[in-house]
């Protein structure tokens, strides 16, 4: 189960890290259900929290909103 949580995170966060500004530190902790939700939701989580966070690109905040 820690495998494919991993494979989820990294999946997710494999497209979400180039939208990003800046370089930033960060750590990612796996819950229990993570081994079974699919990577497109993991990424539009990460997405959101980033967007909240404001360390998304401006032109990836402008698409995400209008979802």
């Amino acid at each position: 189960m820690r495998n494919r949580s991993r494979r989820i995170i990294r999946a997710a966060l494999r497209e979400v890290l180039p939208k990003i500004e800046g370089s930033y530190d960060m750590i990612v902790v796996a819950r229990s259900r993570t081994p079974f939700v699919k990577s497109t939701d993991v990424k539009k989580k990460i997405e959101m929290l980033f967007q909240k966070s404001g360390i998304l690109k401006q032109e990836e905040k402008k698409e995400i909103g209008n979802n």
